[in-house]
C-alpha cells in the first residue's frame, strides 16, 4: 500500500522506464568494463542515480517534510524490490531515516553531477543512433519535478535546483564520454566514480536504509 497519493503514478513510469534502458546501460558497462570493476548492473546504476536525485530534491531547500518521506518511501520499495514491507512505519518515523541518510553521506547529495545512467546511454546513442539519453533525462527531470511538488509546495529553492538540474542534463557538455575508445573508458569511469564517492556506495546506503526501516520496526 503506498503512503503517498500521487507515488504510484510516477512508480510505473519509473519502472517501465528503467526496463528500457537498462539493457543498454549494461551493454555499454561491459564493453568498457576494467579487472577490478564491479560487476555490471543496469538496476543498481540506475536506481542509483534516482535515489540520490529524490533525496537531493526532497531536501534542497533544507526540509525534508513528511509528506516527501512518504514520497520517497513508496520510491525506495521500487529500487529495493527485495526490501522488506515497511508500510506500517509513520510518515515521521520515514523521514528521520532519510535525514541521517543525508547527514551521513552530504557529499553524495548536496551537489548533482550528470547522472551515470545518462553517460552511459550517450556512449551507446552515439553508437547506435538510439535516443535512450534523453529519455533518461526527461525521466530523471520528471522524476524531480515529482519530488518537489510531493508537499503540494515548490519552494523557490526547489525552482532553482530544478533549473539547474535541466541544465546540467541539457546542456553539460558530455564528450568525454561520448566518441568511444579509451577516452569514453576513461570519462565514464570518472561519473560513475563521482556519483559513488561517499564513504558507501549507492547499494550499501540503499541496503542501510532498508535495515534502519526494519529496526525501527
Amino acid at each position: 500500500m503506498a503512503l503517498h497519493a500521487d507515488s504510484l503514478a510516477i512508480m510505473r513510469y519509473l519502472k517501465n522506464s528503467f526496463y528500457e534502458l537498462i539493457d543498454p546501460i549494461e551493454q555499454v558497462g561491459w564493453a568498457h568494463w576494467e579487472e577490478g570493476d564491479d560487476t555490471v548492473d543496469g538496476w543498481s546504476i540506475i536506481s542509483g542515480d534516482t535515489f540520490v536525485i529524490g533525496l537531493h530534491f526532497a531536501t534542497v531547500d533544507g526540509d525534508l517534510s513528511d509528506d516527501e518521506a512518504a514520497f520517497l518511501a513508496d520510491i525506495h520499495q521500487l529500487l529495493d524490490p527485495n526490501s522488506e514491507d515497511i508500510s506500517d512505519l509513520t510518515k515521521r518515523q520515514h523521514r528521520d531515516i532519510m535525514r541521517n541518510s543525508v547527514r551521513n553521506n552530504p557529499e553524495l547529495f548536496l551537489n548533482l553531477n550528470i547522472p551515470a545512467a545518462v553517460a552511459y546511454l550517450k556512449i551507446y546513442d552515439n553508437a547506435y543512433g538510439t535516443d535512450y539519453a534523453d529519455k533518461a533525462k526527461a525521466m530523471f527531470f520528471r522524476y524531480a519535478n515529482a519530488i518537489t511538488k510531493a508537499d503540494a509546495s515548490v519552494t523557490k529553492a526547489e525552482e532553482i535546483a530544478l533549473s539547474k538540474f535541466k541544465q546540467i542534463l541539457y546542456e553539460s557538455d558530455l564528450v568525454p564520454v561520448a566518441d568511444g575508445g579509451e577516452d569514453a573508458s576513461e570519462g565514464l569511469h570518472e561519473i560513475v566514480e563521482s556519483q559513488t564517492s561517499a564513504p558507501r556506495n549507492l547499494d550499501e546506503l540503499l541496503n542501510d536504509c532498508s535495515s534502519r526501516f526494519i529496526d525501527i520496526k
